[in-house]
């Protein structure tokens, strides 16, 4: 129910025209008619107003349990690059720095650290909540995360 929730957002985002672009989806695997890993990417919206108007922020993802360590994660965050990647466009990632798995698929992928930052929820409300780069360095926060530059073909 909370993954349908999720998706429900997006979408509901989406035709709200609160994002800015239309550059709105997730790469979902399937095993058996079961979903057993999604990974969304969105354009620019008040929670990741700190990125490009092109640009495109992946998250949330997720596995199951039983498929974790497989690189379903690795390969559908590889998927996103490929099919979404156009000249300067730049792709995000964030997650927390506790978060070692998560962590592993986005340098695994060609990410590296740019930014560190913060989860701010205005009068303690999560929906109206957002992130906020800190600062250039590491350490106990939420890392953002933007890919190597590589030239587009």
């Amino acid at each position: 129910m909370r993954m349908r929730l999720k998706f429900f957002f997006r979408t509901a985002l989406h035709l709200l025209g609160l994002f800015s672009g239309p550059d709105c989806g997730a790469i979902c695997i399937y095993t058996g008619g079961r979903m057993v890993h999604y990974s969304n990417f969105t354009p620019r919206y008040w929670r990741f107003a700190f990125i490009g108007g092109d640009d495109l922020q992946i998250g949330d993802t997720w596995t199951d349990p039983v498929y974790r360590g497989k690189k379903l994660a690795q390969f559908a965050l590889a998927r996103i690059l490929t099919l979404k990647r156009r000249p300067g466009r730049l792709f995000w990632y964030c997650v927390e720095a506790i978060n070692g798995p998560s962590i592993r698929v986005a340098e695994r992928t060609g990410f590296e650290v740019v930014a560190e930052g913060e989860w701010k929820k205005p009068f303690g409300i999560k929906l109206l909540g957002s992130y906020v780069p800190t600062r250039k360095v590491e350490s106990a926060g939420a890392r953002i995360f933007s890919p190597v530059q590589r030239p587009v073909r």
